[in-house]
């Protein structure tokens, strides 16, 4: 006698069961590549913060090693340049979060943000110290020292350079 083969299918709950598992297995996926995706965006956008706030303080020292007067305040660094032909006058100031960047030439000011608008960014404090003392041949120096802290999404930074003017035996 000659028997049929049973039909082989899944069960509706066997079907379900593959169905739920499927699902969690994707949620879970879904949820690494998210975190990983986010953390990927964190490190980009810290990387790029980093080299912004690297590229302003050489910026910064540049000038100051090429200054002739270097005068400050809590909140502000004004750099006067030994050659005067072409930039008179070029100020940092930092308000209400923002790091802003100002030259002043033919009497005619330019300025513009270099930091905390729109890119999540907030400056909460520029400090300026600037010491002074004598070198090894008795001769007048100064040291300018720079720090700028950063808030951002990711935590508080903070960033240092120093440098010393040019002409620094002006006293």
């Amino acid at each position: 006698m000659y028997r049929r083969p049973k039909n082989k299918a899944f069960t509706l709950a066997e079907l379900l069961v593959s169905v739920v598992l499927l699902a969690l297995l994707m949620g879970a996926t879904s949820l690494a590549l998210s975190s990983a995706l986010t953390n990927y965006e964190d490190n980009i956008n810290s990387g790029e913060m980093n080299q912004s706030s690297r590229a302003i303080l050489e910026r910064m020292m540049r000038e100051i090693r090429a200054a002739a007067s270097v005068t400050s305040s809590a909140n502000w660094l004004q750099i006067t340049p030994a050659d005067t032909s072409q930039v008179e006058q070029i100020q940092y100031v930092l308000d209400s979060g923002v790091f802003i960047y100002t030259t002043t030439t033919g009497g005619q000011s330019t300025s513009y943000d270099l930091l905390g608008t729109g890119d999540g960014v907030s400056v909460s404090e520029f400090t300026i110290t600037v010491g002074t003392g004598a070198d090894d041949d008795g001769s007048f120096v100064s040291l300018v020292n720079i720090t700028i802290t950063l808030n951002t999404p990711s935590g508080t930074r903070q960033f240092s350079a120093s440098a010393c003017p040019r002409i620094n035996r002006n006293r």
